[in-house]
């Protein structure tokens, strides 16, 4: 049975960032966003804007699920070139920037292509130099030290796209999935990973032959995890992972063989337990079997134990 109202306050209560945890976000963006730009450093006198991107910009941010889960904010920092750095440079002199601060001192860290900013409870940011070359965009990789092709703004209104061609489910779904991977804990998967995988299987031409493909979220959640399933089992190498907004990019780096064959095998188990649940006509077991993808919570009379954090 589909429970349409049990997903939807699932999602409300259970999956979705509360709105106390959203605004706290959004806060410490705009803090961030107005330390770099004001300062008297490299980073600020080359300063033009931040951009949200990743879940932030995705609007998929799941609340966290485990004790030890976080959600984080990526925010592009778009910086005018400077010639003479190298890539790797560009992630230097943000470190560098913030550890010239009182305030954000202790709180920062250098990775791959980001400075991030860890506040205390469960959330931080990660800040990705972001520059215009050539009349394209890059980020920065400061581990092997060379700019990375992308369209941000491309990816965003594509994902935007094959989420209308869904009425609006896509995103709902990816954020079931997202909380599904955090609650369960059986397999690994990049969120922007999960973003191309579901986001690829939507296809208009499903609708020519099932018009209802999508008609409500319980049957977008079945369909498009059956969907992912027969992809992920027609692949069973790891394929190329290509950025939709950039053809001649991929995000093969950021997954591996193994954990594709995991991904494999769990979408394709808990694909099954959904069309299960979904194609039950007793309402006890129906409930019972959605509970046993998405927990004790799902369908529970209760406000959430997420409200109000």
């Amino acid at each position: 049975m589909k429970f349409v109202n049990e997903f939807d306050q699932f999602l409300a209560n259970e999956v979705n960032l509360t709105q106390a945890r959203l605004d706290k976000l959004d806060e410490r963006v705009t803090a961030v966003d107005r330390f770099l730009a004001g300062g008297e450093d490299e980073i600020a006198s080359r300063f033009v804007q931040t951009i949200p991107q990743g879940s932030y910009a995705h609007r998929t941010i799941v609340n966290p699920v485990g004790t030890f889960d976080e959600f984080d904010a990526d925010l592009l920092l778009e910086l005018t070139e400077e010639p003479d750095w190298n890539p790797a440079d560009y992630i230097e002199e943000l470190y560098q920037a913030f550890r010239a601060s009182a305030t954000y001192r202790s709180m920062v860290s250098r990775h791959c292509r980001c400075v991030k900013v860890n506040y205390a409870g469960d959330f931080h940011i990660d800040v990705v130099p972001y520059v215009e070359r050539h009349g394209a965009h890059y980020i920065t990789n400061r581990d092997d030290d060379v700019f990375e092709l992308t369209n941000p703004e491309g990816f965003n209104a594509w994902l935007t796209g094959q989420d209308e061609l869904t009425g609006g489910k896509l995103i709902k779904v990816i954020r079931l999935v997202k909380y599904l991977r955090d609650y369960k804990n059986t397999f690994t998967c990049k969120s922007v990973i999960l973003n191309i995988l579901l986001g690829g299987r939507v296809n208009s031409a499903l609708l020519y032959d099932d018009p209802d493909h999508y008609a409500d979220l319980p049957t977008a959640f079945c369909n498009l995890l059956a969907d992912l399933s027969a992809y992920l089992q027609a692949n069973p190498l790891m394929p190329m992972l290509t950025d939709p907004s950039c053809p001649t990019e991929d995000f093969n780096h950021r997954c591996d063989q193994d954990q594709h064959a995991n991904l494999r095998k769990w979408i394709r188990y808990h694909s099954e337990k959904a069309t299960a649940a979904l194609q039950e006509t007793d309402a006890e077991v129906s409930r019972k079997l959605w509970r046993e993808i998405f927990g004790d919570d799902f369908g529970a009379r209760h406000q959430g134990r997420h409200q109000g954090n």
